[in-house]
């Protein structure tokens, strides 16, 4: 049973040298919840005025949009894993965040979006026949509500309502095989994890012809979780029990500086407290910046004229492993006309552990489609006759 025993680690985790490290520890692998553009720019530049971008941890930005909004995004990815005995690749598709915003002028605007946060999704089958698998995650639906200040037409603040949902399970098949007594035998080792909480964000956003700048916090909440532990051991019992965590606080900040009329430089900071969530996890920081070049012209110029082009990196430190990330990305924006926008971006990075052993390491490769689409849906316009 020992080596049955030690792909259990704590609270619903899976032995770390057996699947990609976000995945084993905490919750799961987390996906960003960057708009259409900041995936190409190191997931920075969602404070950048636009009436086609929501974001879901700054709704403030949509109180002064004047178009409807709906955005779909894909992702999909292949990561490279070495733990310093074995290594092995992991592919993986997933429809991380859809959104909606609804203007209403003078009274603000309306958001709503689905986002799924964390994914444990994984299968993993050895030489010697055992295997790892996990699948589910953690969802989020979001409601929020954004104003523009009555005296401060330039500044706008936001709040939005987080309900969090999830599940998942991780499943583990371990063979003995006893050559003194000639027997081969399996045992089947599952994990179910279920969560239901939520909480509260809050942003305030302010923008001037050269610069936007925009402050961010998802606040701590309470998540009910209940775990189930099932054994085919004919020495073990199924178990099953309760607990209450809090989500992890957020605070961050993002501007963008337009040093050109078609080009703007972006930075985000962000601090996550981790320590409330998760035992023994450390605090982590993320730094991104981006560049962006956007086109300009109808639809009689050249389609390479009308393009936007995106670069930019990130790192982040710390966090449910003490694990480090640091990334390039790049994206282009291609416009659709009336149908709106299809924005295309690619991240290539690396994760891996900020101690020496155990060795953790990922090299993953990232690439997403956004489509969105804006229009006066649902706005009166005049007619002329």
């Amino acid at each position: 049973m020992k080596a049955l025993g030690l792909l259990v680690i704590g609270l619903g985790g899976m032995a770390v040298a057996q699947n990609s490290p976000l995945n084993a520890a905490g919750w799961g692998r987390e996906s960003s919840a960057g708009d259409a553009t900041s995936h190409g720019m190191g997931e920075s530049g969602m404070a950048r005025r636009s009436d086609r971008l929501y974001d879901l941890r700054m709704p403030a930005r949509s109180a002064l949009d004047t178009l409807t909004s709906f955005s779909a995004q894909m992702t999909t990815g292949r990561s490279t894993l070495d733990d310093g005995v074995t290594e092995g690749t992991v592919t993986g598709f997933q429809v991380p965040q859809i959104s909606l915003s609804i203007p209403m002028r003078r009274w603000g605007a309306l958001g709503g979006a689905y986002w799924q946060r964390f994914s444990k999704s994984y299968e993993i089958t050895s030489s010697s026949g055992e295997m790892a698998k996990g699948e589910g995650g953690s969802y989020e639906f979001v409601g929020s509500y954004s104003l523009r200040m009555p005296f401060l037409p330039w500044v706008a603040a936001g709040a939005s309502y987080h309900k969090l949902l999830g599940r998942d399970r991780q499943m583990q098949t371990a063979v003995y095989d006893n050559s003194d007594l000639y027997y081969v035998a399996k045992a089947n080792d599952t994990i179910e994890t279920r969560r239901d909480g939520g909480y509260w964000g809050g942003s305030l956003w302010m923008t001037q012809p050269d610069w936007d700048l925009g402050v961010w916090t998802s606040l701590s909440g309470d998540v009910d979780v209940t775990v189930h532990h099932n054994n085919s051991s004919e020495f073990t019992t199924a178990t099953s029990r309760d607990s209450v965590i809090s989500t992890p606080f957020t605070i961050g900040t993002d501007g963008v500086w337009r040093i050109t009329p078609r080009q703007m430089l972006s930075a985000d900071l962000r601090y996550t407290d981790w320590s409330s969530s998760i035992a023994k996890a450390t605090d982590a920081w993320f730094v991104g910046a981006g560049w962006e070049y956007q086109g300009h012209g109808d639809r009689f110029d050249s389609y390479w004229k009308r393009m936007a082009f995106r670069l930019g990196s990130y790192t982040e430190i710390g966090g449910a492993d003490d694990l480090s990330t640091a990334a390039a990305t790049m994206g282009v924006g291609l416009p659709l006309g009336s149908m709106g926008t299809l924005d295309l971006a690619f991240q290539a990075g690396k994760i891996f552990n900020a101690h020496d052993q155990p060795k953790l390491e990922e090299t993953f490769y990232r690439f997403y489609v956004s489509l969105t689409g804006a229009n006066l849906w649902g706005n009166p316009s005049r007619r002329r006759h």
